[in-house]
């Protein structure tokens, strides 16, 4: 029987990043930009960055919260997972999230 499976990795540079403790375990929110280069029929080079959000609680597999940083290069394994809310403008808004099992600090 086939298994379908719900898993992403993600390499980035870390942009906003948010810690707080709840309930006594500490936990983080932060975004991660990823870039896929290719060259296009014409030969220019084009450049996509993809945003994501990632949301992470302290514990195995997790990197010190407290050194993820705006700037700091991140391997991020988890699932991801789809959120819809409305935005200040009224607008339904959707996003796509990656709840992570593994974050580890990427050196340069």
């Amino acid at each position: 029987m086939k298994q379908f499976k719900n898993e992403i990795t993600i390499c980035g540079v870390v942009g906003k990043a948010y810690v707080t403790t709840v309930a006594g375990t500490e936990t983080a929110q932060f975004s991660v930009m990823t870039e896929d280069t290719y060259s296009s029929r014409d030969g220019a080079t084009v450049v996509n960055c993809t945003w994501f959000s990632v949301r992470a609680w302290k514990g195995a597999g997790i990197a010190e919260l407290s050194k993820i940083t705006k700037g700091s290069w991140v391997e991020v394994h988890g699932k991801q997972r789809c959120r819809r809310y409305v935005g200040e403008d009224g607008a339904d808004r959707v996003c796509y999230e990656i709840i992570a099992h593994t974050v580890k600090l990427v050196e340069e």
